[in-house]
């Protein structure tokens, strides 16, 4: 699954991404300018962009727990504070990296689904260690909803299965979102 992942986001960056790119410039050189066309050429320059980060290659060598945290911080603004707990307290040496992929790309989807849907300014996210089972505690401040498992949160259960994990969801209307990983 990440492979094909990875050479999706290869091919949507380098073949269609930079496609758009080029037709928008050629577009602004042009004479007349036609702003409408070069607007909706940005919005799927962009969304081809975020699709090609969303699934690009994830960094393993490095300190995981940095690189999690990194991940988590990059979703902070003006609006959206994001504090993480012990991420980088815990000892990701024996976890594999299948593991690790799989984690990475979870937290990716919640934190896209607050930016995207929640209307959320605090997110939390905390991981502690118990002998060998790690366990990460989302939750953030939002809108809430009532659970139904449209592709994102169905494609998070997918990923946390294959890898023998759990992952639970508890939201309420106007009450926030809340998630817990255990790996």
């Amino acid at each position: 699954m990440y492979n094909t992942e990875t050479r999706i986001s290869k091919k949507v960056h380098d073949e269609v991404a930079n496609d758009v790119y080029h037709v928008m410039t050629k577009l602004q050189t042009s004479i007349p300018i036609q702003e409408d066309i070069l607007d909706d050429l940005e919005k799927i320059y962009t969304k081809t962009r975020d699709i090609s980060k969303q699934n690009s290659a994830i960094d393993l060598t490095e300190n995981f727990g940095e690189t999690l945290n990194d991940l988590l911080l990059a979703y902070k603004n003006e609006i959206i504070t994001v504090i993480t707990k012990n991420s980088v307290t815990i000892d990701w040496d024996p976890v594999s990296e299948n593991k690790k992929t799989t984690i990475y790309r979870i937290l990716q989807e919640l934190m896209t689904n607050m930016k995207k849907h929640s209307n959320a300014t605090i997110v939390v996210v905390a991981f502690q260690q118990k002998s060998s089972k790690i366990i990460i505690d989302y939750s953030d401040n939002g809108d809430g909803c009532n659970l139904k498992k449209g592709n994102g949160l169905q494609n998070t259960e997918n990923r946390i299965k294959t890898i023998g994990g759990t992952i639970t969801f508890d939201s309420q209307v106007n009450n926030g979102f809340k998630s817990t990983i255990i790996v």
